[in-house]
């Protein structure tokens, strides 16, 4: 089971802030993210240094724990508004001032993206 939310335990001390990467196995705008901006360097070392990630398929079955209850992913896609694939969910380190950003970004534009909402939460 995932627990959504960094802490210790999961190897996520000092993470400013959370991101989930919600995707379906069928989006290819999902699967082109994948081999171009999660598999870039500085992109990897960013996320590693200054979040807790998560990805998530959002059509999964599969429970994990948030903000102290059992929850799909289903259930967070629908309560996170999210309506498109790819779609990034920031939040902060106490899992709120949740912000969807749906659709592709290229490295340099997520890297981007992810300072703005390290701004906006510090």
């Amino acid at each position: 089971m995932v627990h959504l939310g960094g802490s210790p335990a999961n190897g996520s001390k000092g993470a400013a802030a959370d991101f989930v990467d919600m995707y379906t196995d069928w989006c290819g705008w999902c699967k082109r993210m994948d081999k171009t901006t999660f598999s870039d360097a500085s992109v990897a070392e960013f996320v590693a240094n200054n979040y807790y990630a998560v990805k998530m398929n959002a059509e999964s079955s599969d429970q994990l724990l948030f903000k102290g209850q059992l929850v799909t992913p289903r259930q967070l896609t629908q309560a996170f508004g999210v309506t498109g694939f790819p779609t990034i969910v920031l939040m902060d380190q106490n899992l709120g001032n949740v912000q969807p950003v749906p659709g592709y970004r290229d490295a340099k534009g997520f890297t981007d993206l992810l300072k703005k909402y390290q701004e906006l939460v510090n």
